[in-house]
């Protein structure tokens, strides 16, 4: 189930056309993955997105798509994959920070291309991520970063449209 705050925000209608597939996807988990949703953190609070607002927003505003999705589930414990069709796992506020800093680092020796507008937000446990393009052209969408692999493509034009995808891997 999602937090008392994410419910809030989209009981006072500050949420995008996001937030009725984030609902139908923790039905369909609490019904057919028990496993993923007792996983499931509690969203994100407000100290939790000021930790984003200043990391990658130099204090302003979170993107509404990305702080809903945080408002709905800071992460999960666990590997259990959220999407039957995929192994990724939500990542919460405080590893996608921690995961950031190692891969923006200029020491650490990591798969090229990298921005440090990219902010990873599922991974797999290997390496692997996908990462909200945070501005640019591109503001929004979602990125395969593969550790192994230089390709960037785009999974996802958007946090609905990946939503969308996981709410139809539950669909009968």
């Amino acid at each position: 189930a999602g937090s008392t705050a994410w419910a809030l925000y989209r009981f006072i209608g500050l949420t995008p056309m996001i937030d009725d597939c984030l609902e139908k996807i923790d039905q369909q988990i609490s019904l057919k993955a028990p496993k993923v949703a007792a996983g499931l953190n509690p969203g994100a609070d407000e100290n939790q997105l000021a930790l984003l607002r200043e990391t990658f927003f130099r204090g302003g505003e979170v993107p509404n798509d990305l702080a809903v999705f945080f408002r709905w589930h800071d992460g999960q414990t666990g590997y259990e994959s959220l999407c039957p069709l995929d192994n990724r796992m939500l990542m919460s506020i405080v590893d996608v920070i921690d995961t950031w800093k190692f891969l923006a680092s200029p020491e650490e020796d990591i798969q090229q291309p990298w921005q440090d507008t990219w902010i990873p937000i599922l991974a797999n446990g290997a390496g692997d991520y996908v990462v909200y393009v945070s501005i640019g052209d591109q503001r929004g969408q979602l990125l395969n970063y593969w550790h192994d692999n230089g390709s960037r493509r785009v999974a996802f034009a958007s946090l609905e449209l990946w939503a969308r995808k996981v709410l139809s891997s539950y669909a009968p």
